[in-house]
Order: structure tokens, then sequence, then C-alpha cells
């Protein structure tokens, strides 16, 4: 990271709430205990490769947030491993936390993925996914998420 690049995101980081800035970051899955999943905040990019991780979140300023995840492409949880990064959006209140994106469906065909076309040769698409979380603690670079279901 050049310095201008390291004074723009500081300028950034710091114009932003207190609350946001704690969420500002990525963060990679560690562990799952008791329905709470634990997240560690990485102190410098990392691919997905490096990391052996196989889901990762991403928190930018103005909502915005970038889901990585794995798929495998092999049989049986063999290699090849495929990485997508999923754009999408996030809004925290409290300790209540949703993130919501629409993913492509994907077809695996033995270590290549592409996305799925309908016979009109338009790519298919899903409906939006909303997931919502109550935030369990938030500190240390340590993040531990209860999944909910949403409140209608």
């Amino acid at each position: 990271m050049t310095f201008l690049q390291s004074l723009i995101y500081s300028l950034l980081l710091f114009s932003s709430s207190a609350d946001e800035r704690q969420m500002l970051g990525t963060w990679s899955f560690v562990e799952k205990k008791d329905q709470i999943a634990h997240y560690e905040k990485l102190d410098t990019p990392h691919t997905m490769a490096t990391r052996g991780n196989m889901h990762m979140y991403t928190f930018e300023k103005g909502g915005k947030v970038t889901i990585y995840q794995v798929y495998i492409s092999g049989y049986c949880g063999t290699p090849p491993h495929s990485f997508r990064a999923i754009p999408g959006t996030w809004r925290k209140k409290g300790d209540q936390l949703q993130i919501e994106y629409t993913p492509v469906p994907m077809l695996s065909d033995v270590g290549d993925i592409q996305p799925r076309v309908r016979s009109d040769h338009k790519i298919a698409k899903t409906q939006n996914i909303r997931l919502f979380y109550t935030i369990r603690s938030l500190d240390h670079g340590l993040m531990k998420l209860e999944r909910v279901l949403p409140i209608r």
C-alpha cells in the first residue's frame, strides 16, 4: 500500500462513526461454538489461498461488504477449489447486523465453475439473500455472531 493510499484509507476510516469503524476490515471465520460463529480481524489483506479459509467478510465504509467463499470443484472435496468474491451490503444497528447479497448460481464441471445460463442465454440469478445476526461480542479483533431469524 502506498503512502497516499494509506493516508486516504486513514481519512476514510476516521471520518466514520466509532461504531462503524469497529466493523471495517476483513474478518476471517475461525470456528463455530454453541451456534455462535467466531471471526478474527485480519491486520493485512490476505487472499483466501494464503489464509486457507473457507469464509471471510470485508466490511467497507458506506455499507459495502464483500463475501469471500470457497467452492470445491473436484470430486468428494478434493481440489481444485474456486474462490468467489460476492458483493453485497451491510448495516449495523446496535447489536444487530444485516448482510444482503445476490448470488449467481454456478454449475461445476470438473474443476471449471461457470455461471448457470438460462435457455435465453442470460445468466440465471436468484433472489437477494438477507442474513441477520446478533453481535455477541466485538472487540480486540474478535467478533462473535449468532445467526437469527428476521423479525417480521
